[in-house]
C-alpha cells in the first residue's frame, strides 16, 4: 500500500474511493483516470468555454471536480458525436458569476440524456452523482463516451487502409461484415503483434486500458 500523488491510498495502481455511504467503497484504476484525463486535455484544448480549465492534472483526482458542473462532459459528448448537444442550452459561468447548484443540475441532466442518446448506459447514474463528483460513476461514463467516439471512426469505407486487418483467407467483404467493435479489436491486436507483443485482447470488455503499457505502441 502506498500514497498516490492525489493523496489517496493506492494498491497496485488502484484507488479506493468512498461510495454513497460509509459502508460502501469503490475501486478505480489510476491508469484509466490518467489516460482519460489525457484524452480530455487533448480533444478539448482551446475550447472557447472550458479551454482555460485545461490541462487537468493527470496525477490527481481533479478530473472529477472539473466534471461536477457538466460542461466538460457535454463538450466530451459533442467531441465523440458532433452536434449531439446544442451548447446554447447549457448554463455557463460569467466573468464574475459562477453557475449555481440548480444550473449544474440542469447541465448534468443534459449530460445523462445525451449520453443515453448516443448509446451509453446510464443506469444508476443521476445528475446528483455527477454534481457530487462520484468518481467511479464519472470514470465509467467518461470511458463510454470516449469509446463511442473511437468506434464511430472505425469504418473501412472511411479508412480503406484497414484492409490490412484481413486475416488469411478473408476478403474485404468478410471484413465489412464485422462490427466496429470487432474491427477495433482486430486493429488493436494487429498493432500489438506488429510491435512484438505477445499479449492479445479477446474482447473490448477487457477495457483497453486494463494493460496501459500496450497504448504506448
Amino acid at each position: 500500500m502506498k500514497t498516490s500523488a492525489s493523496g489517496l491510498a493506492t494498491k497496485a495502481g488502484k484507488v479506493t474511493v468512498q461510495g454513497s455511504n460509509s459502508n460502501v467503497s469503490h475501486t478505480i484504476n489510476e491508469d484509466e483516470r490518467s489516460e482519460f484525463t489525457n484524452h480530455i486535455n487533448s480533444v478539448l484544448e482551446g475550447d472557447a468555454d472550458i479551454g482555460h480549465r485545461l490541462p487537468i492534472p493527470t496525477n490527481t483526482m481533479q478530473l472529477f471536480d472539473e466534471c461536477r458542473d457538466g460542461l466538460i462532459l457535454c463538450k466530451l459528448i459533442n467531441d465523440s458525436v458532433p452536434d449531439t448537444i446544442d451548447m446554447r442550452v447549457l448554463n455557463k459561468p460569467g466573468p464574475r458569476k459562477p453557475i449555481n447548484s440548480f444550473q449544474m443540475t440542469e447541465n448534468n441532466n443534459i449530460v445523462i440524456l445525451s449520453a443515453k442518446a448516443i448509446g451509453c448506459s446510464v443506469v444508476n447514474i443521476g445528475s446528483q452523482d455527477l454534481q457530487e463528483g462520484r468518481e467511479h460513476l464519472i470514470l465509467g461514463l467518461v470511458w463510454q463516451i470516449i469509446r463511442r467516439g473511437l468506434l464511430s471512426q472505425v469504418d473501412i469505407k472511411l479508412h480503406p487502409e484497414l484492409y490490412r486487418l484481413c486475416e488469411e483467407g478473408e476478403t474485404i467483404e468478410d471484413l465489412l461484415r464485422l462490427t466496429p467493435d470487432q474491427i477495433l479489436l482486430r486493429w488493436f491486436n494487429y498493432h500489438l503483434k506488429a510491435a512484438g507483443w505477445k499479449r492479445r485482447y479477446l474482447s473490448l470488455q477487457q477495457r483497453a486500458l486494463q494493460f496501459p503499457e500496450s497504448h504506448t505502441i
